[in-house]
């Protein structure tokens, strides 16, 4: 079974987001999205960058340390 619905595009959103209300464009605007559902290889890369993560501030923190010790 086929959608109906029309896709509605850029400019249209544009168009519509334009000629609201100040009302209704503070409603649009304070909706939440909510969680997007990630596939899982962006799962898996979002894990690796909190690594990444966690290892760097861990290196800029030994430098810190050498650094106030004047070591090398």
């Amino acid at each position: 079974m086929m959608d109906k619905t029309p896709k509605q595009s850029a400019a249209d959103t544009d168009f519509v987001l334009l000629n609201l209300e100040q009302e209704q464009l503070a409603e649009v605007r304070s909706r939440r999205l909510g969680r997007r559902h990630l596939r899982p290889y962006e799962l898996a890369l979002m894990w690796l960058l909190r690594v990444y993560l966690l290892f760097m501030v861990g290196v800029v923190i030994y430098q810190v340390y050498l650094a106030a010790r004047g070591g090398k």
